[in-house]
C-alpha cells in the first residue's frame, strides 16, 4: 500500500514533467504521477501496472523522463542542472529519483 510520501513523490513528478515540457497530465513525456506512485509499488514487489516488463525497465523509463526534463532546465542559470543529472545517474532506487525530482523542481521556478 502506497503512502502520503510516495503520492507526493508523484505529484513531484508530474509536476516537474509538466513544468520542463510545458505539457499536461497524461502520458506524453510520461507526466503521469500514477507512473512514480507506481515505481514504489513495483520496488516493493506489489505492483503488476508496469511500463514495462519489470521494475527494472520502469526504473530506467522514468530515470530517462526525469533526465530529460532536467535537459529541458538547461538554460536557467541558477539551476543546477549538471550535479542533478550525476546524482540521477547513480540512483538505485526510488527514494534517490524522488529526491532528485525535489532538488528540482526546488530550482525551478
Amino acid at each position: 500500500m502506497s503512502g502520503p510520501s510516495e503520492h507526493l513523490a508523484g505529484s513531484r513528478y508530474e509536476t516537474l514533467i509538466k513544468k520542463a515540457f510545458n505539457c499536461g497530465e497524461g502520458d506524453k513525456h510520461g507526466a503521469r504521477r500514477g507512473y512514480f506512485i507506481n515505481l514504489y509499488r513495483a520496488e516493493r514487489g506489489e505492483s503488476s501496472g508496469l511500463l514495462g516488463g519489470s521494475f527494472e525497465d520502469q526504473f530506467d523509463e522514468i530515470k530517462e523522463n526525469i533526465r530529460a526534463a532536467l535537459i529541458e532546465f538547461d538554460s536557467n542559470p541558477s539551476f543546477e542542472m549538471k550535479e542533478l543529472i550525476s546524482e540521477i545517474d547513480n540512483c538505485e532506487n526510488t527514494d534517490c529519483l524522488s529526491a532528485v525530482v525535489k532538488r528540482a523542481l526546488d530550482n525551478v521556478k
